[in-house]
């Protein structure tokens, strides 16, 4: 009887091991080698092996992604004018271009749209609102 608690217990681990799916990584600001890298905690989702959320975004389940609503995109919202840009300023974030480094030392560049600590990938971003976004360039 103790063994198949134990087997459950580790089952149950592995599990949310699994589910989970943060790491700490080091990133920093896209643009420059001088920018400072510093370790943050990026998670992956289901919707893309290579588009990472905060921590308390990691289920979609953050109110950013909860609930989309709709939203009306003007041409001249984002001083980037990329449209991911834009859709993120538009629901009051802040977009950043920056490098996560790889086991091999090298970076590779993303985009995000922050709201204090909280941060999406401008992928899943996109694949949120994709229905509920009206551009109006």
């Amino acid at each position: 009887m103790k063994q198949l608690g134990l087997i459950s217990l580790l089952f149950f681990i592995v599990q949310v091991q699994a589910f989970a799916k943060c790491n700490q990584m080091n990133i920093r600001k896209a643009g420059s080698n001088k920018h400072p890298i510093k370790p943050e905690t990026l998670c992956k989702t289901s919707t893309s092996k290579n588009a990472f959320v905060s921590q308390d975004c990691k289920d979609l389940e953050c109110p950013i992604l909860k609930n989309p609503k709709g939203v009306i995109v003007e041409d001249s919202s984002s001083q980037f004018g990329n449209p991911s840009f834009r859709l993120c300023e538009k629901l009051n974030g802040l977009p950043e271009k920056y490098e996560i480094q790889k086991k091999t030392g090298s970076f590779s560049e993303r985009d995000r749209c922050l709201w204090g600590s909280t941060f999406v990938d401008m992928e899943i971003l996109l694949k949120v609102y994709k229905n509920h976004v009206v551009w109006n360039d």
